[in-house]
């Protein structure tokens, strides 16, 4: 609710849609996309995608980001999509801390809604939603 009064959004079926969107920004010159993901959507989806240990990662790097102001306003754009992982052409995912990364990505790469489904797809995905 305070998202969409901050906003002036009150099309809850489109804020729901954004939800359960994973965010894709890049690729970069190394070939990494970063996505970004919201917590609902990453139980929903994503997890069943990465190991225990990097599932501990991105909880912890959750709660760092909403413990931090600072980091919060930075990171404006993806705010409601604090999980981000780098996904790189051969279809690996990689947790990393918001904290890590330079805030300029989302306005330097194009952004596009993607769905990540079994690691053998991203390759796939990656390919399609990034040819040249």
């Amino acid at each position: 609710m305070l998202y969409m009064e901050a906003n002036g959004i009150w099309d809850a079926t489109g804020f729901g849609t954004t939800m359960s969107a994973t965010l894709a920004y890049g690729p970069n010159s190394e070939g990494k996309c970063y996505t970004f993901t919201s917590c609902e959507e990453a139980d929903r989806r994503m997890y069943k995608n990465l190991t225990e240990n990097q599932i501990v990662e991105c909880r912890k790097n959750v709660d760092e980001f909403y413990s931090d102001p600072d980091l919060q306003r930075k990171w404006q754009p993806v705010l409601l999509h604090p999980i981000c992982l780098i996904l790189r052409k051969d279809g690996s995912l990689e947790p990393i801390s918001l904290r890590d990364l330079d805030p300029g990505i989302t306005e330097r790469y194009m952004q596009t809604p993607i769905r990540i489904g079994k690691k053998e797809s991203c390759q796939r995905i990656f390919d399609e939603m990034f040819a040249e």
